[in-house]
């Protein structure tokens, strides 16, 4: 009589397939890993071509070509598209970069430029967002007002110089230069060589009190300076010689 075999107990057939499994679930494991280890290798799948998107004036082919040979190491899978990100983006025109794979295997890399607003101080440019940049001196475009001021400052100035700017257009005159002195007295140079002294308070209302008195004081003749840091009134300068309007007491910095 045979023994009986056991309940539960698996049959000959069974462990031999499970064996059979575990060494296929290995083999497969085995040939996955060995295939992600081989593609992160540098020398395999290596990049056939980087494609470049975005309205890139300013910045130079040869700049983007040097950004990315410093950054690019290893191959399509391998290559470290943070480090391209940021290679890229500290040009000094570029605002943001994005960088993607796509096949076959080659890299898009998205460019954003900054677009310059005017100077800003000596050496700088400012963007219409307020942000300071430092662009090589040869790449800077012609005609750009200048602006200046304190520290941190540089927002504050963009937003107010295209308030006052459009303000000022509609009398045909236009700003050169706008500065703020670090007890933030505002400066005005206009493109006809006039200076308006704003003070650091209620500017708005004063420059409103320039566009008001300006169309019959410009026909008694050339100006240089407009004074309207006072609490009611103004003065205009023509040369050396000083003539009053207005109550001119209570002057302002």
């Amino acid at each position: 009589m045979a023994p009986r075999k056991a309940k539960g107990a698996a049959t000959p057939d069974q462990v031999l397939r499970w064996v059979l499994g575990g060494l296929l679930v290995s083999v497969l494991f085995a040939g996955t890993v060995g295939a992600a280890v081989w593609l992160q290798a540098p020398g395999n799948v290596p990049l056939e071509r980087v494609r470049i998107e975005g309205d890139v004036r300013r910045t130079s082919e040869e700049q983007l070509k040097l950004a990315l040979a410093t950054a690019m190491h290893g191959g399509f899978f391998s290559i470290d598209l943070e480090a391209v990100r940021r290679g890229v983006e500290a040009l000094p025109w570029v605002s943001q970069a994005s960088v993607r794979r796509v096949w076959p295997p080659a890299l898009v890399l998205t460019v954003q430029e900054l677009s310059a607003q005017a100077h800003w101080g000596k050496d700088a440019l400012v963007s219409p967002q307020g942000e300071v940049f430092y662009p090589p001196a040869d790449s800077v475009p012609t005609g750009l007002v200048r602006l200046s001021g304190p520290s941190g400052s540089a927002p504050g100035m963009v937003e107010r110089y295209r308030n006052m700017d459009e303000r000022l257009s509609r009398l045909g005159l236009r700003i050169r230069s706008m500065h703020m002195s670090e007890r933030f007295a505002l400066t005005l140079e206009l493109d006809n060589g006039l200076r308006l002294l704003l003070g650091n308070r209620d500017r708005q209302a004063r420059l409103k009190r320039f566009l008001a008195h300006w169309p019959a004081i410009e026909q008694q003749g050339s100006a240089e300076q407009w004074d309207l840091s006072y609490a009611h009134g103004f003065s205009v300068r023509w040369g050396e010689q000083l003539a009053d309007s207005g109550d001119t007491t209570g002057a302002e910095g």
